[in-house]
């Protein structure tokens, strides 16, 4: 009995070693949460890994990799094989069902690395959606992903909001803003590039936030490099 309430009705607080959890398709997006809501949130300088298996995911919730802390690093990982500037993901995380579902949230991860790595992020933009959001995070990583949506008209593709991000070789498909840098955030942009339709606008930029980029910029339908509200943009 002892060993049942320490195991079941007392949660680790701190991750004691290098974790990861496995992901696979037969699981909705419900139970995903709830196995990201059962980790320790204490990072404990440790990593701890959430790993998709090879498929399409038929997501109705948003996924929500939030509130971790305490050093260490969060990664999210698709197949580590698909690590080039491709549209070619073996992992469609697929939330296109519901218009404006949002995607991927990091949010409020303090003192960890948050890493985003080898994902295809599908959504429907016919109303407003953010797909890949990094907010009030101390770093945060975005490389070798393809995220796409079903319009240009609405909605922000990869979005950093009050975090420092690193956005590297990853591809763009729609949305009113592929990569979206706000609320004083500090980014950089590397080698990024577009597909199929146009985002609106590229990398747009408002709210104070400072992004340098490097290399190719995505194509965008009405304009490459937006500045507003303080913000910079600079190679």
């Amino acid at each position: 009995m002892r060993d049942f309430l320490v195991t079941y009705l007392s949660p680790k607080l701190k991750l004691e070693e290098n974790t990861t959890v496995n992901l696979d398709n037969s699981m909705s997006a419900a139970t995903i949460n709830a196995l990201i809501a059962a980790q320790p949130k204490d990072l404990a300088g440790y990593t701890l890994t959430f790993q998709f298996a090879d498929g399409t995911y038929t997501l109705d919730e948003t996924l929500d990799f939030s509130g971790f802390r305490g050093g260490g690093t969060l990664r999210i990982y698709g197949n580590s094989s698909d690590n080039s500037l491709s549209t070619t993901k073996s992992v469609n995380l697929d939330f296109s069902g519901t218009a404006g579902l949002g995607g991927l949230y990091v949010f409020n991860n303090v003192g960890v690395l948050s890493d985003v790595f080898y994902l295809k992020i599908t959504t429907n933009s016919s109303s407003s959606v953010y797909s890949l959001y990094f907010r009030n995070c101390t770093w945060g990583r975005a490389y070798y992903n393809y995220v796409t949506a079903s319009s240009a008209a609405n909605g922000f593709g990869y979005t950093s909001y009050a975090s420092h991000c690193t956005f590297q070789n990853n591809y763009i498909t729609g949305h009113w803003a592929g990569f979206y840098f706000t609320y004083s955030s500090h980014n950089m942009a590397w080698a990024n590039d577009d597909s199929g339709t146009l985002p609106s606008r590229a990398y747009y930029g408002d709210g104070g936030s400072r992004t340098g980029y490097y290399s190719t910029v995505p194509a965008a339908s009405t304009t490459q490099i937006t500045e507003n509200g303080g913000s910079k943009i600079t190679s």
